[in-house]
């Protein structure tokens, strides 16, 4: 489209040796606020770039995992580890540091992800805990294993994908729209994005949008994750290793000469 250009800044192509440190947050130590109990945590050592094919990794294991001592809280969104002892699986969460923080524009980035009962893997945003105000977008978040509230008739495979935009909200209520959505087989390399301004957001899978959100609440720069964790209220097997992988990470700026256009929300959809 020759509206929008890449922002270089915010982008990564995961095509060198290493996470650009200036760039990426790794969480290490994370159990949220100690939600997860002695379940699971984050750690730095399951996120990193795979040498022979130049992409990302964020891995999870059934291997157990102290918190780290001293503590690690670079990354606040996530949390601390509030569970001392021993770990029974760890995963990886990594988010973009607030100089790189999108407000508004086309996010996208090209993920397969694993299929394990209980992980969830996921591609978001999200401002963090606050009183008020979480100002989340799932750009596309993988649960199996899971039947959620909203959907009580509904067991997420590999073929299900989950969408939503809240703040405390949940479900559908005015500060919420969450969907469920199919897709052929997650485990295989797609694309998912985001086409976000003041007015609506509109999620895309392999470059069709599927889905569009008049957005009232979601209007402040906010962190990209990518993560790679538990289900809430699943049981993980007792063994596993999984991955998931990421092509690229593009973000896109709407040409300036367009501002007006996508402050009034015109879109072609």
């Amino acid at each position: 489209d020759p509206h929008w250009e890449l922002d270089l800044n915010r982008s990564d192509e995961f095509s060198e040796t290493t996470l650009d440190p200036n760039k990426w947050c790794i969480v290490d130590g994370c159990d949220a606020n100690g939600n997860w109990g002695l379940n699971f945590i984050m750690k730095k050592e399951n996120v990193y770039i795979d040498q022979n094919n130049h992409y990302l990794v964020i891995r999870a294991r059934s291997v157990p995992a102290e918190c780290p001592d001293p503590p690690q809280y670079s990354c606040w969104t996530c949390g601390e580890c509030g569970a001392p002892g021993s770990h029974k699986a760890q995963g990886g969460w990594l988010q973009t540091f607030e100089q790189y923080w999108p407000r508004y524009g086309y996010i996208e980035a090209e993920i397969r992800c694993p299929n394990i009962h209980g992980l969830a893997g996921a591609f978001w945003t999200w401002v963090g805990a606050g009183p008020t105000n979480w100002e989340e977008i799932d750009i596309t978040e993988m649960d199996p294993g899971w039947t959620y509230s909203c959907f009580p008739n509904v067991v997420y495979d590999n073929n299900l994908i989950m969408t939503s935009s809240h703040l405390q909200g949940s479900c559908n209520d005015q500060y919420s729209s969450t969907s469920v959505e199919h897709i052929n087989d997650y485990t295989q390399w797609h694309t998912y994005g985001i086409e976000w301004s003041p007015t609506r957001v509109i999620w895309y899978v392999d470059n069709k949008p599927f889905k569009l959100y008049e957005n009232k609440f979601i209007i402040d720069p906010a962190p990209i994750i990518f993560s790679v964790g538990p289900i809430s209220g699943v049981n993980l097997p007792d063994n596993f290793t999984a991955e998931m992988d990421v092509e690229y990470l593009r973000v896109y700026n709407l040409k300036k000469d367009c501002q007006e256009s996508i402050d009034a929300g015109y879109y072609n959809f």
